[in-house]
């Protein structure tokens, strides 16, 4: 269905990429000031649409699609320094049977499968384990409200005893490749979150644990 929001101007597209990472460690004073063809708008939206895939249709047209307010490129690691955890060794555990048509069999395995794409890329080490008591990130279903599909709680300079809770929409019609791909995507949350502003102007600021909703 086509958006029936206004299309984005170039201004707006320039800040939308900025803030998702797309201009490296340029301010915002830098950024405004390049003219919208030039080589490196130009890179930066070919980066975007490649990075999401976007076919069929214009970045600038998938740019007006609900989404999380997490970067898709971290501008500044060091001002995001506290918001992780403070060992490697991080513990998985679900409990996400349910998840309509899946079977409860497909979804450990996507759970399993998610932990092994970030293992392989990333120097955090997941391991699952049964007990969710104890688990440093924990799953369940429930209710996330309408349009969103999931949402976790985040580390800030958190601990081996710490525990953040993700919950996945009971309602959503999940495929394998959609649960799939949000299980990936949720990963990245219990890792290191940077104060930036969602796609609805909203300032997702850092707190001691915050719960950011993810709308793909």
């Amino acid at each position: 269905m086509t958006p029936a929001w206004p299309q984005p101007t170039e201004n707006d597209q320039l800040r939308f990429l900025f803030q998702l990472g797309y201009f490296a460690d340029q301010e915002w004073d830098v950024v405004r000031s390049f003219m919208f063809g030039s080589a490196v708008v130009k890179d930066a939206i070919d980066r975007y649409a490649d990075f999401h895939g976007v076919t069929g249709e214009e970045p600038s047209e998938h740019m007006l699609r609900p989404r999380c307010g997490m970067p898709d490129f971290a501008r500044a690691p060091e001002a995001a320094s506290q918001s992780k955890w403070r060992m490697l060794d991080v513990t998985t555990a679900h409990r996400l049977s349910g998840l309509n048509p899946l079977s409860a069999e497909r979804e450990h395995a996507l759970w399993l499968a998610a932990d092994e794409a970030w293992n392989a890329v990333c120097g955090i080490r997941l391991k699952h384990i049964d007990d969710m008591a104890t688990a440093n990130i924990y799953a369940n279903p429930g209710s996330t409200g309408a349009g969103v599909l999931a949402y976790s709680y985040l580390p800030n300079n958190s601990g081996p005893e710490d525990q953040m809770q993700q919950v996945y929409n009971r309602a959503t019609n999940w495929s394998e490749r959609l649960l799939l791909q949000v299980l990936i995507h949720h990963r990245l949350h219990p890792y290191q979150l940077e104060s930036v502003f969602s796609t609805t102007g909203q300032v997702v600021r850092r707190f001691a644990v915050q719960r950011v909703p993810c709308r793909l």
